[in-house]
């Protein structure tokens, strides 16, 4: 330093540092199952820090056990170095992962800076997938009920986000099961005193089987309350298959889950307040646009698609109310659209 001429003072110490082991992400990351309950993990009990350029990280608290699995998802499938900080009075043991690729990962798979959300894709999974997040989210948060889950008694998820709250509802729907949402206050004392701190509680019960791992090859739920309203949840009694028609969407996936529905279908539909980071292809398209990012076309981009603008949608909806017609109706544009020409469009 002397010889660039750059002072030292005198009461100046010598700290030796040394950079991190170099790692790299796989170039191709398969998202298995582990994979899965791992980011369900993190949604619960995972929070994020980024401040270019000194450091970039993801830190995940839980018991020993929990850590120890997602050490070993990080380190086997995605090659990257953890860093275990132990259980004390201040803090709960936590596993940290400093890594910008991890990050920019997370970003393009819906995991966003400070929204504590549940991505549309992954709300879209097959139940037998599905079930994978909602397990890994219940070990990090749902171990809140404690014993109530060790004797069957109920699951019990809590969360300070509303909209996270929502995206936990509708998970539990896809396997037909009907949760209670309560909105609470708590205290901790010793750090803040009669501070008082809201959040969510959904809650559920009387489930068989109890094990979330269990649930896509069917579940039942015995509800405590009257059934009133439009609302309605029914065991599925026979499976029929029908002739497919040009103007029928997302009746099934093939292979996997197959839907009977009455009432209004109403399917791609846009326009405005749709959610940024919802997973469809219309949101995906615009908000990469938006920022100047490559739009992202899996494939060749030949996949075909009908899409329906919100107002013409509601406008259909009231025509249907209006009429006579009793029976399911589908409610859409007629003329289906490749991916790849949404996204030319799009760019336009």
């Amino acid at each position: 330093m002397r010889k660039l001429g750059i002072a030292i003072p005198s009461d100046a110490t010598l700290r030796y540092s040394h950079g991190g082991p170099l790692v790299r992400l796989p170039e191709r990351i398969e998202v298995s199952n582990e994979l899965l309950w791992v980011l369900g993990l993190y949604v619960a009990e995972g929070c994020r820090y980024e401040k270019r350029p000194k450091s970039s990280l993801i830190s995940i608290s839980g018991s020993d056990e929990l850590l120890d699995r997602a050490q070993k998802i990080f380190e086997r499938d995605l090659n990257l170095h953890v860093v275990r900080s132990p259980d004390s009075r201040s803090r709960s043991a936590a596993l940290v992962v400093h890594s910008r690729l991890l990050l920019a990962l997370l970003d393009s798979l819906g995991f966003h800076e400070g929204k504590k959300r549940i991505p549309g894709w992954v709300l879209g999974l097959p139940l037998s997938r599905l079930k994978w997040f909602l397990e890994g989210y219940r070990e990090g948060d749902g171990v809140h009920s404690g014993q109530k889950y060790d004797e069957a008694i109920r699951h019990e998820f809590s969360t300070t986000s509303a909209a996270l709250k929502d995206d936990l509802v509708v998970a539990l729907s896809r396997f037909g099961l009907v949760p209670s949402v309560g909105r609470y206050e708590t205290t901790f004392r010793k750090k803040t005193g009669d501070r008082r701190y809201p959040f969510w509680r959904v809650t559920l019960s009387h489930v068989d089987p109890w094990s979330p791992l269990e649930w896509d090859t069917g579940v039942s739920q015995t509800l405590q309350a009257r059934r009133t309203g439009d609302l309605v949840w029914a065991p599925i009694r026979s499976i029929v298959e029908v002739e497919p028609t040009p103007l029928v969407y997302d009746f099934c996936v093939p292979g996997l889950e197959n839907f009977w529905a009455g009432g209004v279908l109403c399917h791609n539909t846009y326009g405005p307040r749709m959610r940024p980071h919802d997973g469809r292809v219309v949101s995906n398209f615009i908000v990469q646009a938006l920022e100047g990012k490559p739009l992202t076309v899996y494939g060749d981009g030949g996949q075909t698609r009908s899409f329906c603008y919100v107002e013409d949608e509601i406008r259909g909806i009231l025509a249907l109310l209006d009429s006579e017609y009793v029976g399911p109706m589908n409610i859409g544009n007629p003329n289906e659209f490749t991916v790849l020409e949404l996204a030319r469009k799009v760019l336009e």
